[in-house]
């Protein structure tokens, strides 16, 4: 009688089984695991569905048992964000410091150190700790923030630009304040650097830079315009 080429039922769970587990068992030896498990899944859900309270607990329980490393440094950042969230400053701070301490934070991938940094900044600006808010985000310029999208990048940039320039008028460091506004050098920036040349009484200094980056744009456009009116480009 031949061998059917069907296994049985039984046979064919059986030998699931015995992938499953040497599967897990060579995970195990390589120290891989699955950085999303299920309950950090489950926490992101209740964090969906807005309640914050029972997404903290889920959190804390990823952190008490998952043997994972990415997962537990995810589950802590997302920890921290949800504190955040609850306004509940001190233990966000205390869990976005920790998040960034870690000895094993290097493999967390993507974005996820600067968007500490971030939450730490505003959570300290929450509290009233603005040098230490600016301590915070000027961290970010060792920290490269990366997308696909080069827009986006600017984007991300010219924020944390306006945060040190904000953070800087608080703790009275008007110096930077102004470089990071003629930094940006957009509409609000302008705005603010108005007010504070106003309130130093240096609106003339203000009207005489603007004069010289007006000239200074003029002579960088005008071969341009030159072209363009020759009907090379335009």
């Amino acid at each position: 009688m031949g061998v059917s080429a069907l296994a049985s039922p039984g046979m064919a769970e059986r030998a699931l089984g015995r992938v499953l587990v040497f599967t897990a068992a060579i995970s195990a030896l390589l120290g891989v695991c699955d950085p999303e498990g299920p309950d950090l899944r489950q926490a992101r859900v209740l964090m969906q569905q807005r309640h914050y309270g029972e997404a903290c607990e889920a959190y804390q329980k990823v952190l008490r048992e998952s043997g994972c490393d990415v997962e537990r440094l995810q589950a802590l950042l997302e920890l921290a964000r949800c504190y955040q969230t609850e306004k509940r400053w001190d233990q966000a701070i205390e869990t976005y410091t920790r998040f960034l301490a870690e000895p094993r934070r290097q493999v967390v991938v993507g974005n996820d150190l600067v968007y500490g940094y971030v939450g730490l900044t505003e959570c300290f600006f929450e509290k009233g700790r603005y040098g230490q808010a600016l301590d915070a985000v000027r961290a970010t310029r060792r920290q490269g923030y990366r997308s696909f999208c080069g827009t986006c990048d600017m984007l991300h940039q010219n924020r944390q630009v306006l945060r040190e320039a904000v953070l800087s008028e608080y703790v009275q460091d008007y110096d930077a304040a102004v470089s990071g506004y003629f930094t940006l050098g957009d509409a609000n920036s302008g705005l603010r650097l108005l007010a504070l040349y106003e309130a130093a009484g240096q609106l003339p200094d203000l009207m005489r830079l603007v004069e010289q980056e007006g000239r200074w744009y003029e002579a960088l456009m005008r071969p341009y315009r030159t072209k363009c009116a020759e009907g090379w480009y335009c």
